[in-house]
């Protein structure tokens, strides 16, 4: 009998990790043509699209070079929707970086690449950078908040996501 129930919670556990470690849900999408860019994509797509709204396009694709200046890649998947804030929530961490510690030896504690660190933080460290943001508080002092994904899945989960290449209607946020 206790085998059973270890086994069962053993299967539970598993469960239980491959659904947090899905990337944040996806709403609607964009498959990219090749011939535009991050901006391009949220300006046809989001109404009222801005600053802001570039940040938050910029943290929902943080695994694709999703800018204002160069193209995605042909067929690549851009989400353009909310995410789902409590999967979002869940694998969400903080790390506090004290002054005069590089960028190099940030990434390689927290396990992640710089640019999608970058990416995932841009309205905090717009638009200079993650490397940047560190360099001037070793001369100034004080701490430096990263947000990160704990899981490391920065991809969108595209599952239940609504294509809206060929739409003409822009979403709202």
């Amino acid at each position: 009998m206790k085998f059973h129930f270890a086994i069962v919670i053993s299967v539970l556990l598993v469960v239980l990790t491959q659904v947090n470690a899905i990337g944040h849900k996806c709403k609607y999408h964009v498959k990219a043509n090749g011939k535009e860019s991050c901006f391009d994509i949220g300006s046809a797509h989001i109404k009222d699209f801005n600053k802001r709204l570039m940040y938050h396009l910029q943290r929902l694709n943080a695994a694709i070079p999703c800018d204002g200046v160069n193209n995605i890649k042909k067929n690549t998947l851009v989400c353009i929707g909310k995410y789902n804030d409590k999967t979002h929530k869940k694998t969400l961490g903080e790390y506090k970086v004290k002054a005069g510690v590089l960028c190099k030896t940030v990434a390689k504690k927290i396990g992640h690449d710089i640019e999608v660190l970058d990416r995932f933080n841009s309205e905090t460290f717009a638009p200079y950078g993650i490397c940047s943001v560190l360099e001037l508080h070793k001369e100034k002092g004080g701490d430096v908040i990263i947000e990160y994904r704990t899981d490391g899945n920065y991809k969108p989960d595209f599952s239940k996501s609504k294509d809206l290449t060929n739409s003409k209607s822009k979403i709202v946020y």
